[in-house]
């Protein structure tokens, strides 16, 4: 099941995307579940998490979309973003947001269906598990939920939103294992999750509020990683 909110003051406009993802959702035999709202206030006022797909109008009336996105963003750092708009000038500065994508009004059925196709790759990139033997018995991990892999020796650590599981593992067999774009070596004893690194300053990188190194020989290629993620071209 795939959550999709949108949020949108035009009704004609709401009416036209709600009516293009009931059709690709046919089309393409995907179980979608969809939420509307008018506003970007009673959007975030009942926001729990759980979308996955988010499509914010820019201008909300009074309110501006891309600060109702960024409030979002910090409730929720998975959630797929895509901006509509009536300006195309606006696309950087949601990239900025790490918006996926972004649409310019009127849209077509055919210019949806691209987004869309590029939405439900991002999403099988999140999906799946691997099973460590950890704390003295199997556990699953859900891969879109590693921040980072460590490696001391045949130790490996899983730093997880959950905690962090220690097993007996190389890295190399972990990235095996992991077997995800979205995952980047940034040395001999990191592998880290894309989604979670918040910057690069020299050969420090931020992830999650952690600073861990990466590697001379690595840095350029990181750098290159994460704009192809924050620029929504890892597929």
């Amino acid at each position: 099941m795939t959550n999709i909110a949108i949020v949108e003051d035009e009704k004609e406009e709401r009416d036209r995307i709600r009516g293009y993802i009931d059709r690709f959702c046919r089309e393409r035999a995907v179980s979608c579940h969809v939420d509307v709202f008018s506003d970007g206030s009673s959007f975030l006022a009942s926001y729990a998490g759980g979308y996955d797909l988010v499509f914010m109008d820019i201008e909300l009336g009074d309110e501006n979309g891309f600060d109702a996105a960024t409030k979002l963003r910090s409730m929720d750092e998975d959630v797929i973003i895509i901006f509509v708009t009536n300006l195309a000038r606006y696309a950087v500065k949601g990239y900025e947001i790490s918006a996926l994508d972004f649409i310019v009004k009127p849209m077509t059925y055919e210019t949806f269906v691209l987004k869309m196709n590029r939405v439900i790759e991002k999403l099988k990139l999140s999906d799946g598990e691997i099973t460590v033997n950890a704390r003295g018995a199997s556990v699953n991990l859900p891969i879109s939920r590693i921040i980072y892999v460590e490696t001391d020796g045949h130790v490996a650590v899983f730093h997880t939103e959950d905690g962090e599981y220690r097993t007996y593992a190389s890295l190399k067999n972990v990235e095996k294992q992991i077997n995800s774009p979205l995952f980047f070596k940034s040395n001999s004893c990191y592998l880290v999750n894309l989604k979670y690194v918040r910057g690069v300053d020299g050969f420090d990188m931020n992830i999650n509020g952690e600073v861990l190194q990466v590697s001379r020989a690595r840095k350029s290629e990181l750098v290159k990683a994460l704009n192809m993620y924050w620029g929504g071209g890892l597929s």
